[in-house]
């Protein structure tokens, strides 16, 4: 099962400008770029910045505490690229917990006229001028709190290792110890700091920009935060196990309208593609069939293609009971007014195979 919340504010600190406030840019940016001077009165420097992105997380909270969500559920910060310039073969970044709390602010990058009512490079809150324990925010010490993540990957999805090539990946890093440490009381929800590791920001490298979609963005890519718990069951009753090799597989009753405050049960059938032949009175394809049990589910976005919900073995298992195979699908981190598609992995062995189910359902207020 995967819970979506959507973060509640965001903003770019900038040290080149270390008072003024970004907090409704429409972009986060993360940027290392190293500047000499080129004609009287420019001084050598490095132009950095920071992202802060914070998420509510008090109806989670009691979602645990009631069992809605699983009390070992994983938690994903997930952050959309929307450009990248000048960026290594191999780009890495570090998310931590912020160590004060911050406000938002109404500024943008290039106000004629700056803000300084909001967080900033020097303060976490411009109306009273108070700063942070150190310029940039000062992330939580020691290593156990960090989020290591890496960019570059080889496949349309975020990877946290692996062979990495030039296609830059959105961001969707593993950020369950931090959280935990929310709900448990070890430290105050300040939100994460997203930056590059100490050491790119201070060598002499440059390591270009990364611009990610904010919370002001008018697209569909807001940063959200994803819980993900496996809510799973397998019984399969007298039904008839299908050989994996030889399948057709759909969604039953799929509806064309689902309100995006619902949370659905959508059913999975399968059957043989090409049943043998035998000389029998009853239709071969009316068996009921039942997937392995290593077979997952995949959401995406109809228009876009995107990828809302991966495939997962800790999260997105199919579920069976007397009647076939099925999936629970909470609706509320799907952007309403939009149309989304399913995928069925099915996995058997050495086999895999991933079927796209053609219809889609769209999803509204």
């Amino acid at each position: 099962m995967h819970h979506f919340i959507f973060a509640n504010k965001d903003t770019t600190l900038y040290s080149d400008d270390i008072d003024q406030n970004t907090g409704k840019d429409e972009i986060l940016e993360i940027i290392k770029q190293p500047f000499s001077a080129s004609y009287t009165g420019v001084v050598s420097g490095t132009l950095l910045s920071r992202a802060l992105v914070n998420f509510d997380i008090t109806a989670i909270s009691k979602s645990i505490v009631s069992g809605e969500i699983s009390s070992d559920a994983r938690f994903y910060l997930n952050m959309y690229v929307c450009s990248a310039e000048g960026q290594p073969e191999t780009t890495s970044l570090y998310i931590y917990p912020a160590s004060q709390s911050w406000i938002q602010g109404v500024g943008k990058r290039y106000d004629s006229i700056p803000r300084h009512d909001g967080a900033s490079w020097q303060y976490n809150d411009g109306e009273i001028l108070s700063t942070w324990d150190t310029l940039g925010s000062n992330p939580m010490s020691g290593s156990d709190h960090e989020a290591v993540v890496q960019l570059w990957s080889d496949e349309n999805t975020f990877q946290t290792s692996g062979h990495y090539t030039y296609e830059l990946a959105d961001l969707r890093a593993d950020v369950t110890e931090i959280v935990y440490q929310w709900l448990s009381g070890s430290f105050v929800n300040n939100g994460f700091l997203v930056k590059r590791t100490g050491s790119q920001e201070e060598d002499g490298r440059k390591y270009g920009i990364i611009r990610f979609y904010s919370t002001d963005t008018h697209t569909v890519y807001n940063p959200k935060l994803e819980v993900a718990w496996d809510d799973s069951t397998f019984a399969t009753g007298s039904l008839t196990g299908s050989d994996a090799t030889d399948l057709f597989v759909y969604v039953k009753q799929m509806q064309q309208i689902y309100n995006n405050r619902d949370i659905i049960r959508l059913k999975v059938g399968s059957r043989t593609k090409y049943p043998a032949k035998s000389y029998v009175t009853s239709n071969a394809y009316n068996v009921d069939w039942y997937l392995p049990t290593s077979s997952y589910y995949s959401i995406v976005d109809s228009q876009t293609e995107e990828t809302l919900i991966p495939f997962d073995t800790g999260s997105t298992k199919l579920s069976c009971d007397s009647n076939g195979n099925y999936f629970n699908l909470k609706l509320n981190g799907l952007h309403p007014e939009r149309y989304y598609r399913v995928k069925i992995k099915v996995v058997s062995g050495s086999f895999q195979q991933v079927f796209e189910i053609p219809q889609s359902f769209k999803v509204v207020r």
